[in-house]
């Protein structure tokens, strides 16, 4: 950052706001060492009139044409809605509008963190419209990194509706807003009425239902799926979209990890012993039956039983001659 320029701007700056309306000649030894565009942008800023469209994110009972194109004055502007915070990875410049290409409106250095309170798209780049002492500006989205991962949500949540991935729900029934998905009582932070509208911004399933990932007042936050409908002016594809690709998504059968046999059927059932083993007249295997020969089956046998029974944290196969021997899948082999 060239630190003359810096100086001349915010000089200019400064001398335009003390001066509002007299003479401003006899400064001209400022005004000299600075160019047509820094005095035409200080000049833009002393007279109050920079103003921008931007993704409005305080918008919660709003619709989704009133959220995407909502224009404030900078010097009017309530910054106590959403907004988070990102560490600058590059030194760069602060423009006047989203395109990056008018009058620069002022500097940050590597390092500095910047308060982001809006997020726009100029063709396919995002841009961050940043809030300083001066008023809101714009600054590239890139070479920045978030200051908190906390804000994970607040960001993705302003970038999907800068990039209209959202669709718009009107609720049906009164209902609570809660801090995570798994809308637990602990979690409640808010209540909201029938009719009330809402953005959502990601869909995710949890205990195989779904919730809603919204915008709120105050940041993204989660409401059931349920008890509400797409809003007229909602986009329909969106909403089909998005809850098709969680909907459809199918939760992988749980794999039976046990070392044992733990279940089966109704019915006669045929094991085959992979090592040698005893057969015991009790289930918890307290007996004397391994001292007698005649109990012990040899590798490969076939044994028939009709039912498994659990014993502590360990299981029995109930043999059809009303023995039992272990389920442990490293001794029988369950075939049938």
């Amino acid at each position: 950052m060239k630190k003359v320029t810096q100086y001349t701007f915010f000089a200019v700056t400064a001398l335009i706001f003390a001066t509002a309306g007299s003479n401003i000649a006899a400064h001209a030894d400022i005004f000299n060492n600075a160019s047509a565009s820094q005095i035409a942008a200080a000049e833009k800023l002393a007279g109050g009139n920079n103003s921008t469209t931007t993704t409005s994110t305080n918008t919660n009972n709003t619709s989704a044409s009133q959220n995407l194109n909502n224009t404030s004055n900078n010097n009017d502007a309530d910054y106590s809605g959403i907004s988070f915070t990102v560490i600058a990875t590059h030194s760069g410049f602060q423009y006047q509008d989203a395109t990056l290409k008018g009058d620069q409106a002022g500097a940050y250095d590597k390092g500095d963190k910047l308060t982001v309170v809006g997020v726009q798209k100029d063709g396919n780049k995002l841009r961050y419209e940043v809030l300083t002492p001066n008023g809101k500006f714009f600054i590239s989205a890139y070479y920045t990194k978030l200051a908190d991962a906390k804000d994970t949500a607040v960001r993705e949540g302003m970038v999907a509706i800068a990039n209209n991935k959202f669709f718009t729900v009107i609720a049906t029934h009164d209902g609570v807003v809660y801090t995570d998905s798994s809308l637990s009582a602990d979690k409640q932070i808010s209540a909201y009425n029938n009719g009330d509208t809402f953005n959502v911004v990601k869909v995710v399933k949890e205990n195989n239902k779904l919730r809603y990932a919204v915008q709120t007042d105050t940041g993204f936050y989660y409401i059931s799926a349920y008890h509400t409908k797409l809003a007229d002016n909602g986009s329909a594809a969106q909403y089909k979209a998005m809850r098709a690709a969680v909907i459809n998504v199918k939760t992988p059968a749980k794999t039976n990890n046990s070392a044992y046999y733990t279940t089966v059927k109704k019915g006669n059932h045929v094991a085959v012993a992979k090592k040698a083993l005893v057969q015991h007249t009790t289930k918890t295997f307290k007996d004397n039956s391994a001292k007698a020969k005649k109990n012990t089956i040899k590798k490969g046998k076939k044994l028939s039983f009709n039912s498994i029974v659990k014993v502590g944290t360990t299981y029995r196969l109930h043999l059809t001659n009303g023995k039992y021997v272990t389920a442990s899948k490293q001794f029988v082999n369950v075939i049938k």
